[in-house]
């Protein structure tokens, strides 16, 4: 899953995708998570783990803030 948050931090840090089409994403994987609970397709502490991480990157998401900048030699971020 970090591998997944890094990617859509450097997806979003690049203009390559909108915070709102991210955290839509991470909607989509929850609902789908709790659709597999209300059929029981896996463990309980399973999708127990997998949905806390969800709600973690979805909190990383909302956090996020600025775009990269070329200009900027450091490679940060503007507005962090």
């Amino acid at each position: 899953m970090l591998l997944i948050e890094s990617l859509i931090h450097s997806l979003l840090d690049n203009g390559a995708l909108t915070k709102s089409q991210a955290l839509e994403v991470i909607a989509s994987a929850s609902q789908v998570k709790e659709e597999s609970a209300a059929e029981e397709k896996e463990p309980a502490q399973t999708l127990k783990k997998s949905l806390s991480l969800l709600v973690s990157m979805r909190q990383s998401i909302e956090a996020h803030s600025g775009r990269y900048n070329p200009e900027d030699r450091s490679g940060r971020q503007k507005g962090r």
